[in-house]
């Protein structure tokens, strides 16, 4: 784990560091990068730096045979790093929130040291001030892959021939299903929303994320 540096050397020295760094499970940090040192002692800054999105894509696809047509859109992103600042995305970050089951199974235990994730342990003061505040600080570790590609739209439909439409006396009928948002590849490990921002705190933000399944009839009189 190698910790970018955003606060000053009074943090890193504090006796609940020196804590921290005595307890089996907790996370490693290794100062790499003295440059990092010249954001204002702000972890916000470097996080939305590595917020913005790279290689932004879409891809428009459509076909028609015998009255079958088909169109589907994906968008996506080819690169992107993510830093939640907030404690709904860190395990266990209050005990009163609920999370996802992402980090289940896969923090240090004694009978599981080679875990992937810190020591299970509550924060307090918004997920920055004491326990996970200090294991999940800003790093290269801490950052999430935020690329992803998703299945931004996609409609099947069906044309009724032009006979068999005019011995119904109508010109033109359309049957058709439509989703949006059925599907996504990413590698965000927190199970929020790929295209969310860095902060969930707010409400707003944590706003429930649909999937949408349309059923519809165009009918020409």
């Amino acid at each position: 784990m190698n910790l970018l540096v955003t606060g000053g050397c009074g943090f890193i020295g504090s006796n609940f560091i020196r804590q921290r760094l005595t307890e089996k499970g907790s996370a490693l940090a290794k100062l790499v990068n003295l440059d990092a040192l010249t954001y204002a002692g702000n972890p916000a800054n470097l996080a939305d730096l590595a917020g913005d999105p790279r290689y932004v894509f879409a891809i428009n696809m459509g076909a028609d045979y015998k009255g079958f047509d088909i169109s589907v859109v994906f968008q996506g992103v080819g690169q992107r790093k993510i830093y939640r600042r907030s404690d709904w995305s860190v395990p266990f970050g209050q005990i009163w929130q609920g999370h996802g089951n992402w980090w289940v199974g896969k923090t240090w235990t004694p009978g599981n040291p080679n875990a992937p994730l810190p020591i299970l342990t509550s924060a307090n003061q918004g997920g920055y001030g004491n326990y996970n505040g200090y294991d999940y600080q800003m790093s290269d570790w801490s950052l999430q892959n935020g690329a992803y590609i998703r299945l931004k739209n996609i409609v099947i439909g069906y044309t009724l021939p032009l006979e068999m439409a005019h011995n119904a006396k109508i010109q033109a009928l359309r049957i058709y299903v439509s989703g949006n948002d059925l599907w996504e590849k990413t590698k965000v490990q927190d199970n929020w929303d790929p295209e969310q921002t860095s902060n969930i705190a707010s409400g707003s933000q944590r706003y429930p994320f649909y999937r949408l399944l349309t059923f519809g009839v165009n009918v020409t009189f």
